[in-house]
């Protein structure tokens, strides 16, 4: 399970999801058991690319194992950086998405280019009111 920082209408929530929902790592023998596993209750099907099953590499699924131990929550931390594109939660600007240009940690604070009515305007906003644009933490940006 995954835990991070979500933009929601009321502001910023923390959610929990899974990691990888809907998927179930398996060793087979995918010879000898394909036809039985398909047939299962709850498996749609076995993820295939060209028609040939996918393979996980073994180096992957112990990296996995090293970052999840005994089922624990994984929490993924948001980092504002310059340049970033980021969602503005509260106040007047609720909803506009903005760059940042520069980040002040001595005031929790972040300068943010948004653009309003055809004109670009940098504001400062907290950094509590902002959070960075991403579906899914394991998603590609």
């Amino acid at each position: 399970m995954l835990r991070f920082e979500r933009a929601r209408r009321t502001g910023r929530v923390r959610v929990t999801e899974a990691m990888f929902p809907g998927y179930l790592f398996a060793r087979f023998n995918y010879r000898a058991t394909h036809r039985h596993l398909g047939a299962c209750h709850g498996v749609s099907h076995i993820v295939k690319f060209g028609g040939i099953a996918a393979i996980v590499g073994e180096e992957i699924i112990q990296a996995l194992r090293a970052a999840v131990v005994d089922e624990e929550i994984v929490e993924i931390r948001t980092h504002i950086e310059v340049g970033s594109e980021v969602q503005v939660l509260q106040g007047a600007f609720s909803g506009i998405r903005a760059i940042v240009t520069q980040v002040l940690p001595a005031q929790a604070r972040v300068k943010v280019l948004l653009e309003l009515l055809g004109m670009e305007r940098e504001v400062e906003i907290a950094e509590s009111s902002v959070l960075p644009r991403i579906s899914h933490p394991l998603a590609p940006l």
